[in-house]
C-alpha cells in the first residue's frame, strides 16, 4: 500500500475512534509495526496526531481568543 493511502486510513480511523493502536493498524493494513510507527512519527510532525504508548490519538486544537 502506498504511504499516502496508509496516511488516509490512519487519519480516517482517528476520525472514527479518536485513538488507534499500532497492532490494529498492522492487521488492517498488512504492514509492519515499524512502518506504522514511522507513519505516526511523520503525521505527528505535520501536526495531525499525537503519538501515545502503543498507538496514536487525535490532536486536539486549541482556539485562542
Amino acid at each position: 500500500m502506498l504511504k499516502i493511502n496508509r496516511y488516509r486510513v490512519i487519519l480516517d480511523s482517528l476520525d472514527e475512534n479518536n485513538i488507534i493502536k499500532v497492532s490494529n493498524l498492522v492487521n488492517l493494513l498488512k504492514v509492519t509495526e515499524t512502518t506504522i510507527r514511522l507513519d505516526f512519527k511523520r503525521l505527528e510532525k505535520l501536526g495531525l496526531l499525537v503519538r501515545v504508548r502503543g498507538g496514536a490519538k487525535k490532536r486536539l486544537l486549541r482556539l485562542l481568543n
